[in-house]
């Protein structure tokens, strides 16, 4: 560390932050039951705000768009005016506040309209002129609390594909989420209810290799990837299938492996395997090339979690850190 550096504190918390995620040009803290910024200075991430749906009826009704963001409980709904009704009704129930409104675009004075939060009714004074997506609605919902704190529960993640992909929530060990796109835009501050794969195990990492993201329990391993598909209504989107690709190998430690060359690496039950076919279901697949490594961890903590892997790539060295001392592979000299 640099003489003179300066250090943010994050936040109080019981637990360390586990992750550090650099992605549009900042850095993303995970772990602890946090999920903060950072870009000069450290903050917690507000969460983009989705446009549920767009061209409403003054009566509600419209074409659903975005799916709720579950980092905040703030919304957009674009509606078309009619020049008749004053009455409209808001896409759901129990709103906690309409923190703005507009009319062609121009701020609307609250003094102008009644909010009935608990009905999701607003009552104009009079009648919103005619137009296309004329009125723009930016409200919030009550209760979005757990949502979050789902999110901020994980404690890594892995960029793939323009997504931040997480695991490791105790409260949902056997679940990956994945960020959503904002506005077509890749984003870390994005997250939809539906935008998670829930496994038959639990997950002990994630690695990317190549348009491959490798998949690991303690004793599996399959794959994903990103596929365009088109929905009854013609919009595309974007899915991520899964693929077996091992039957009783995997990643025994909790948030480590990581990439040497692109080829994953991960801490197996009879040592360190390399991964050289990840396309396919292939026994052959995992390949031991270090059983020292598992020799030289049989006294430790099980938990790993005083246990190290990572690829220093300046050195093009592999470190295996334990509380046994460390390994340390050229991989250079091989």
């Amino acid at each position: 560390v640099d003489e003179g550096a300066s250090f943010n504190k994050l936040a109080d918390t019981k637990e360390s932050v586990k992750s550090f995620i650099p992605f549009g040009g900042k850095v993303y803290c995970l772990g602890g039951g946090l999920y903060c910024c950072t870009n000069e200075r450290a903050f917690e991430v507000e969460g983009y705000v989705p446009t549920v749906a767009t061209s409403c009826s003054m009566g509600g009704k419209g074409t659903a768009l975005e799916p709720p963001n579950m980092l905040n409980p703030k919304r957009r709904v674009l509606y078309n005016g009619d020049g008749i009704n004053v009455t409209l009704s808001m896409p759901e129930k129990n709103i906690a506040s309409v923190d703005r409104l507009y009319l062609n675009g121009k701020p609307l004075d609250p003094e102008l309209y009644l909010v009935e939060g608990n009905s999701g009714i607003i009552e104009f004074d009079t009648p919103p002129e005619d137009g296309l997506n004329n009125i723009e609605i930016y409200y919030s919902i009550k209760n979005n609390d757990s949502a979050k704190e789902i999110i901020s529960g994980f404690r890594y993640a892995v960029a793939f594909e323009n997504r931040l992909f997480l695991y490791g929530n105790p409260e949902y060990p056997d679940r990956v989420y994945h960020s959503e796109m904002a506005d077509g835009i890749p984003s870390c501050e994005y997250f939809s209810e539906l935008g998670y794969h829930a496994f038959d195990k639990d997950i002990t990492s994630l690695i990317p290799c190549y348009n491959r993201l490798l998949v690991f329990s303690e004793d599996s391993a399959c794959f994903m990837f990103a596929e365009l598909k088109t929905d009854s209504l013609g919009n595309t989107y974007t899915s991520f299938p899964v693929y077996e690709l091992h039957s009783s190998k995997g990643n025994i430690a909790l948030g480590l492996g990581c990439s040497v060359e692109n080829t994953p690496i991960t801490i197996c039950r009879d040592g360190l395997n390399r991964w050289v076919s990840t396309a396919i279901a292939d026994e052959r697949s995992a390949k031991v090339f270090s059983e020292r490594a598992f020799k030289f961890m049989a006294g430790i903590d099980k938990s790993y979690t005083n246990t190290l892997l990572f690829n220093r790539k300046a050195s093009s060295e592999l470190w295996l850190c334990t509380s046994n001392g460390t390994l340390i592979y050229n991989y250079a000299l091989d």
